[in-house]
């Protein structure tokens, strides 16, 4: 996919794009990511958050780039939080790394109580808690997917 970008795409366009594919019957997620922040993932038997942290380039911006696949468990009541960049850069705080607003994404997260949630009670917590910022200075695009393993 991505040399058929770098050959047939002008102007310099390249994008960030995640691939999963669930296994349910094996309790298996395979994860494939370029450029695009790192998932978030919800550990319901734990409480535990972690971060798949495995990164490609950005599609179109390099040809015959390599893309590691990724393996985790899912499990009944985990939740996979995908989100774009736009969360962090309009942010009130313009030297909020990635990592700070992930930081702050789970220390709000921790005091929710996730496992009577649905993946759309997610997003509007996420959403009316962290887009607060005014449309004049908001200038980045915000995007986020929470998926909950039944």
């Amino acid at each position: 996919m991505n040399d058929f970008f770098c050959d047939n795409i002008k102007n310099n366009l390249y994008f960030s794009f995640t691939a999963f594919i669930g296994n349910i019957k094996d309790n298996c997620l395979t994860f494939c990511n370029a450029g695009h922040p790192y998932p978030l993932v919800y550990r319901a038997v734990s409480g535990d958050f972690f971060l798949i942290e495995e990164n490609g380039f950005i599609v179109g911006i390099m040809k015959e780039a390599e893309y590691v696949q990724m393996q985790t468990e899912i499990l009944s009541g985990d939740f996979i939080i995908l989100y774009s960049d736009g969360f962090q850069n309009n942010s009130d705080d313009e030297q909020l790394t990635v990592r700070a607003w992930i930081d702050q994404l789970t220390g709000f997260m921790r005091k929710l109580d996730m496992i009577s949630m649905t993946a759309q009670d997610v997003v509007y917590k996420i959403k009316q808690n962290f887009l607060n910022c005014p449309k004049e200075r908001c200038s980045d695009d915000t995007s986020i997917m929470v998926l909950k393993i039944l």
